[in-house]
């Protein structure tokens, strides 16, 4: 490679004055010697100081685990407590800083002794997110609450809390989805923010309108995991393929968020979790039940059937009327199936063809020829619910049932409230 000729004569009388220097100090100068990074740190102290990162979370603003849900979805349980508790002296209001403590006691599992806590804190102030609290963590416990809500939305009509519990209360002890119906409109109008607004967007299941408050709530760096959740049915029921493999792709990235992993195996069938991980999630039991039919494995697809049924979760039912079809009982699939999604009023249907299964309704048919996703309103009467069923039955071998936006809304709440919520129902 030719040498620049500048450079050449810039060295050469580096070398002239090195070699001037050292007639007339008898001193040589040695070449100095790159500098070594000798410190190491040990794996231990690699992961404590990864651990010890500060997390984007404001403590004086938490008054509810939403509030944590809200930056933190996807933070692992070990590392939110102790940051929490290596941070709590930035609370300083009182009564904020006991409702935290006892925030962390409901999410560590210890909600009855959050309850007794949350009961003495809420008498010294009547703090609507104090009562939120002292319910949610009645109902985590086991208590009974209906009452405790009814008293609630006649006391505090005007905040926002007592709607957001009814919702959770709605989706985990599931009576029917016409109460969620009824319950967001009401929320809208008590807060009117962009998360309801796409609460209600997502109950007319407007994939634009959806995209538009999302986009908002990304720019404000809130729910972002919720947000990918939110947008894919409606982006894949309105065939806008580029946004729905990019939403896709986006939850399967999400290594430490389990709502993300177990949705885009509910959606794309493909693997998200390992089976164990799978089973802790309601949803994640549908798979399983899902993935035993198309495996022809009745026993372990009516046990997961069972289990839902225990929760009292829409996806026990619609596996029941699966299972159902394939033993030939199809009138009783059909009544239990218009019973179930008749709450709904409008469900997603994906129709699939390409040969002959037994058991519809979940979406048995892996690889199918031909599939048309559509959004399905559900006819009031049976005799017309069933008259569609079985003509389109006629064309199609299979279809699946999404109940959304039920699952999306119970994914805004995380699966840390989701796993407390199941724990202990067998």
């Amino acid at each position: 490679m030719e040498q620049n000729p500048e450079l050449q004569k810039l060295l050469k009388l580096k070398e002239a004055l090195k070699s001037d220097y050292e007639k007339k100090t008898g001193k040589k100068i040695e070449p100095k010697e790159e500098k070594k990074n000798r410190i190491q740190l040990s794996e231990e102290l690699k992961k404590r100081i990864v651990s010890d990162v500060n997390l984007p979370l404001h403590l004086d603003e938490i008054r509810t685990p939403l509030d944590i849900e809200k930056s933190c979805m996807e933070v692992q349980d070990q590392r939110l407590f102790d940051f929490v508790e290596k941070n709590t002296d930035q609370v300083r209001d009182q009564v904020l800083s006991e409702n935290l403590e006892n925030i962390m006691l409901m999410l560590k599992g210890r909600s009855q002794e959050a309850v007794k806590n949350l009961e003495s804190l809420y008498m010294k102030g009547k703090n609507d997110f104090v009562y939120f609290n002292l319910l949610l963590a009645g109902l985590l416990s086991g208590e009974e609450i209906e009452k405790g809500i009814a008293g609630f939305l006649a006391e505090q009509s005007r905040s926002a809390y007592p709607f957001l519990l009814m919702l959770f209360y709605s989706l985990f002890r599931y009576k029917s989805f016409q109460i969620v119906k009824k319950t967001v409109p009401l929320l809208l109008k008590t807060d009117p923010n962009e998360l309801h607004a796409l609460f209600f967007q997502m109950l007319q299941i407007d994939d634009k309108e959806i995209a538009k408050f999302s986009s908002i709530l990304y720019r404000k760096n809130e729910y972002k995991e919720f947000q990918n959740i939110v947008k894919l049915l409606p982006f894949f029921v309105n065939k806008d393929g580029t946004n729905y493999q990019y939403t896709l792709d986006a939850l399967v990235k999400k290594d430490t968020h389990r709502c993300s992993r177990v949705y885009y195996e509910y959606v794309s069938q493909e693997k998200g979790l390992e089976p164990e991980e799978t089973a802790k999630c309601p949803l994640g039991l549908y798979i399983l039940g899902r993935k035993a039919l198309q495996n022809n494995d009745i026993e372990r697809a009516q046990n997961c059937a069972s289990r839902l049924v225990a929760y009292n979760d829409p996806y026990g039912q619609l596996l029941t009327a699966a299972l159902k079809f394939g033993s030939g009982k199809n009138s009783e699939s059909m009544r239990l199936l218009h019973e179930l999604l008749l709450p709904f009023e409008r469900v997603i249907v994906t129709w699939l063809s390409g040969q002959h299964v037994a058991y519809k309704g979940v979406g048995v048919l892996l690889k199918p020829l031909k599939k048309n996703t559509i959004v399905f309103p559900v006819p009031a009467d049976f005799e017309q619910f069933q008259g569609i069923m079985e003509e389109s039955l006629t064309v199609w071998d299979d279809f699946e049932v999404f109940f959304y936006p039920y699952e999306e809304f119970r994914c805004f709440f995380g699966s840390r409230l989701c796993t407390l919520a199941y724990k202990g129902k067998k």
